[in-house]
């Protein structure tokens, strides 16, 4: 299995586990892109971004905003 796909699933354990880590959504949509599933990983880059600017995590927030941006075009 690639590194993202193994990844990809360690980021879908943190989640079951806790589903309000915002690192694992953003690092699961990392490894989604990277695997070719661009839709999904715009669903969990958004929910990374939201959860962030939840946590007053500004600087993080506008990081994934800028990489969906980049994702996106």
């Amino acid at each position: 299995m690639p590194a993202a796909g193994c990844a990809y699933a360690d980021f879908n354990l943190a989640l079951k586990i806790n589903p309000n880590l915002a690192d694992a959504y953003g690092n699961r949509g990392l490894a989604e892109y990277a695997l070719g599933d661009r839709k999904s990983a715009i669903t969990d880059l958004q929910q990374a971004a939201s959860l962030f600017q939840q946590e007053g995590d500004t600087q993080r927030y506008q990081q994934t905003q800028t990489l969906l941006q980049q994702i996106q075009q």
